[in-house]
């Protein structure tokens, strides 16, 4: 998972829970409460191979120790092929992220 924040820099760290609306990362600095940043990673189910991006808000920050940071964070913007993705895993099919 990379994680670019609105300065340019770029976080590399892992996607550790995802929902409709949000998910929580773990990344190896503190992000403030309120920055928008754009994330993309990939999933993957079988041999499929899907990118998603999106742009998503720190909603809460937690230091982990050694790991770094989990980052909760809210999605405000996601493309229709990586909602239709999200969907594709998401218990029910709940992809309704928007």
């Amino acid at each position: 998972m990379r994680l670019k924040r609105q300065s340019g820099e770029c976080l590399d760290g892992f996607t550790v829970d995802i929902s409709a609306s949000g998910l929580a990362v773990t990344v190896p600095d503190n992000l403030p409460t309120g920055e928008t940043v754009a994330i993309a990673f990939t999933l993957i189910k079988g041999d499929i191979h899907q990118p998603v991006q999106l742009t998503a808000r720190v909603v809460y920050s937690v230091c982990c120790g050694m790991d770094g940071f989990r980052l909760g964070m809210q999605i405000l913007q996601c493309s229709e092929a990586s909602r239709q993705a999200l969907a594709a895993i998401l218990p029910g099919g709940a992809g309704q992220a928007s």
